[in-house]
C-alpha cells in the first residue's frame, strides 16, 4: 500500500502544479481523454453484448466509474483498512448491475 500512497501523492502534487500551468494542463486533459474513451469503448462493448441500452449517456456511466475509482484510490491512501482491494471489482459490479437492472432490453 504504502507504493499506492506514494503515487497518490504525487498524482495530487502533479494535478496541482499543472493547475498553475495551462500547456501541461492541456496534455493531462488530452491523455484523460484518452483513458476516458478507452472507458466508454468497454461499457458501450457491455451495451452491445447485453442489448441493454442504460437510461444516461454511455459517456455519463464512463464519468460515474471514473469518480469510483478515484474516490475509492483516494479514500483507500488514506485509511486503507476501510477499503481493501477487493472494492474494486465490486464496485464494477455494482455499477454494471446497476445499469443493466435500469436498462430497457
Amino acid at each position: 500500500l504504502e507504493q499506492r500512497e506514494q503515487a497518490w501523492q504525487l498524482w495530487t502534487e502533479f494535478t496541482l502544479q499543472l493547475m498553475r500551468d495551462p500547456v501541461l494542463r492541456q496534455k493531462l486533459v488530452a491523455q484523460n481523454r484518452e483513458a476516458f474513451e478507452l472507458i466508454v469503448d468497454l461499457v458501450r462493448r457491455h451495451v452491445e453484448e447485453t442489448r441493454r441500452t442504460p437510461p444516461i449517456p454511455v459517456e455519463l456511466v464512463a464519468r460515474i466509474y471514473l469518480a469510483v475509482f478515484t474516490g475509492l484510490w483516494q479514500q483507500q491512501v488514506l485509511d486503507p483498512d476501510a477499503i481493501d482491494d477487493d472494492a474494486f471489482p465490486l464496485a464494477i459490479s455494482f455499477i454494471t448491475s446497476a445499469m443493466d437492472a435500469v436498462a430497457p432490453g
